[in-house]
């Protein structure tokens, strides 16, 4: 699947006996992996919604890049925080994460909006040097024979 969405493959061929999930730390000590990938995604959607609180970030503004946020000193954005952690487990978590963000879902939004920047240049630099993207399957990619 790496191989498949990520372009990323092994040097050489191996097969499927070769898989060891217990290398990884988290499948040996039963820590669910999931959590890394859900904070990641909850943290751009936090330091947007403190963006915002702190006036850095105003979504309707063409000019206006979530990453050139800094909410340092922001003591609207300190003070909204607080109040959102100081709420802890009381109350369901959508509801807080509703209040706090505007949304009671998680959303990647937040991710996008920031590397928009990122991505439009990037997008530009394709096009301009005329960049073929996408990679063909080696058969060194674990299941490409299958």
């Amino acid at each position: 699947m790496r191989s498949i969405l990520g372009g990323v493959e092994p040097a050489v061929q191996r097969s499927d006996a070769g898989f060891d999930p217990t290398a990884k730390y988290h499948i040996g000590a039963n820590i669910e992996y999931l959590r890394y990938f859900a904070a990641r995604v909850f943290q751009c959607q936090f330091h947007k919604a403190l963006c915002i609180k702190a006036r850095q970030f105003d979504e309707s503004d063409p000019k206006s890049f979530l990453d050139n946020c800094d909410i340092y000193g922001s003591t609207e954005a300190g003070e909204v925080f607080k109040e959102f952690l100081s709420v802890g487990s009381s109350k369901n978590w959508r509801v807080v994460l509703e209040k706090f963000t505007g949304d009671r879902k998680m959303s990647a939004k937040a991710l996008l909006d920031y590397f928009k920047p990122l991505r439009k240049w990037l997008q530009g630099e394709i096009k301009r040097l005329d960049i073929t993207t996408g990679w063909q399957i080696s058969d060194n990619a674990v299941g490409s024979k299958y």
